[in-house]
């Protein structure tokens, strides 16, 4: 099951806890911050595994133009188009920017060691629910790490599988009235 605007929701919501005492980030300064559980959601929020996280990270990592910059927004004319998310087993990494008509340039390897600074924090040493990180020169492109559903052990349709549009869309709108405190 995907919950439906997961990243719009832990953008601001009551979700998040800031873990100013241990920034990794890219640029040294704390902007990573990791997901609670709210005391009534929505929609509940799923625990992922570092292991899963860590191949989804790799499948971000892939490929002869990682290393080169790359302009991410969401309009798909022009670079890499947002929102984009990488899915693995119990675990989705995924690219948006906020706010929406902005755009930066990094690379897929500054993505990768982003989402990697999440999964460590809000993966491996903390409850599991993932978090999220702003990147680039404008601080606008965000990666979330969280948790979904796990797909039955025998399938392999869900590795490496990205998530379609109306799923990312319905997630969003969830997230957003968990931000505004509605349930």
């Amino acid at each position: 099951m995907i919950v439906p605007n997961l990243p719009l929701l832990l953008l601001n919501s009551s979700a998040v806890f800031n873990l100013t005492t241990r920034p990794t980030s890219l640029n040294g300064e704390a902007d990573t911050f990791c997901f609670a559980q709210p005391a009534q959601p929505a929609q509940p929020l799923f625990p992922t595994e570092f292991p899963d996280c860590f191949e989804a990270i790799n499948l971000v990592n892939r490929g002869d133009k990682k290393e080169a910059p790359i302009y991410f927004s969401r309009d798909a004319r022009v670079g890499f188009g947002l929102p984009h998310t990488w899915a693995l087993r119990t675990c989705e990494i995924e690219i948006d920017v906020d706010p929406p008509d902005e755009g930066d340039t990094i690379t897929l390897v500054d993505i990768a060691r982003a989402a990697l600074s999440v999964a460590v924090q809000c993966v491996e040493e903390t409850l599991c629910l993932g978090g999220r990180e702003r990147v680039g020169p404008k601080k606008v492109i965000v990666i979330f790490v969280y948790g979904r559903e796990a797909p039955p052990k025998h399938s392999r349709l869900h590795i490496g599988q990205t998530v379609k549009r109306g799923d990312r869309e319905s997630r969003r709108n969830t997230l957003a009235r968990l931000e505004r405190g509605h349930s």
